[in-house]
């Protein structure tokens, strides 16, 4: 998922992002840390860095349920 820079609109989009990759994987148990998280980075970037965001997902530990969302 790509964010432009001063979109802050998108933090919204980049949560909604996050719920279905995490519900696609099953591993909604992580969704309120991770969202938190995650809107905190996106909005930083955007409004401290002024900065286009790149967010990207991959599931770590398929058996453990271990997953990151990186932005950058």
């Amino acid at each position: 998922m790509f964010v432009q820079r001063y979109d802050l609109q998108a933090v919204a989009s980049a949560r909604h992002y996050s719920r279905e990759v995490l519900k696609r994987w099953r591993s909604e148990v992580l969704l309120d840390d991770l969202q938190l998280m995650l809107s905190e980075a996106v909005t930083n970037a955007l409004i401290h860095a002024q900065i286009d965001v790149d967010i990207r997902a991959k599931f770590l530990k398929p058996n453990e349920g271990a997953a990151a969302i990186h932005a950058s």
